[in-house]
C-alpha cells in the first residue's frame, strides 16, 4: 500500500473487483470485532495487519 498525500490517493495491491467484493465495514459494528478481523484475514490472506502481505 502507498499513500500519496499530495494527490489524496491510496494505492493498493488489489483489483477493483477484489475491493468491491471485500467484506463491508460498518465502523460501529465491526471495530473491535474479532470475528470480523478473522473474516478480513481470510479474505486478504495473512502476514500483515488486517491480512495481506507485509509492506
Amino acid at each position: 500500500m502507498r499513500i500519496d498525500t499530495a494527490e489524496e490517493k491510496v494505492y493498493v495491491d488489489r483489483t477493483k473487483e477484489q475491493i468491491k467484493d471485500a467484506p463491508e465495514l460498518h465502523r460501529d459494528k465491526h471495530i473491535g470485532d474479532a470475528g470480523y478481523r478473522e473474516e478480513l484475514g481470510t479474505y486478504y490472506g495473512t502476514g500483515a495487519p488486517f491480512g495481506g502481505r507485509p509492506a
